[in-house]
């Protein structure tokens, strides 16, 4: 089976090393990187985690904010309204369950070939 990954390249310049990202959208151009690779059109899947107030985003959303507070604060933009980051997700699926409210991840992509 043969793989293609598209990743982390570093790059050679004049001015030094520079590192070029896939953009955030390559999930989306799947099928045309494959095929600027050379490669036969791929397999492809799209999903999406969902949920209702049980579901465990609520709280890997909490612990997201959570993790990126640091950065947030630096920038300046904590407002007040949020309350203590601590029980941000108990408050979340609190208010989940009083509105019956369903929570959807951002979609995943995978794409694969099979080389005979």
């Amino acid at each position: 089976m043969a793989a293609v990954s598209i990743g982390l390249r570093l790059e050679q310049r004049e001015q030094g090393v520079i590192a070029r990202l896939p953009h955030r959208d390559v999930g989306g151009r799947l099928v045309s990187c494959f095929q600027e690779a050379g490669l036969p059109t791929p397999r492809l899947i799209w999903e999406s985690i969902a949920g209702g107030s049980q579901s465990p985003l609520w709280r890997l959303s909490a612990m997201t904010y959570q993790s990126m507070l640091p950065q947030i604060a630096r920038l300046g933009l904590v407002t007040r309204d949020v309350g203590d980051p601590e029980t941000l997700d108990d408050r979340l699926v609190a208010a989940a369950v009083a509105v019956r409210a369903q929570i959807v991840s951002k979609p995943q992509s995978c794409a694969w070939i099979i080389r005979r």
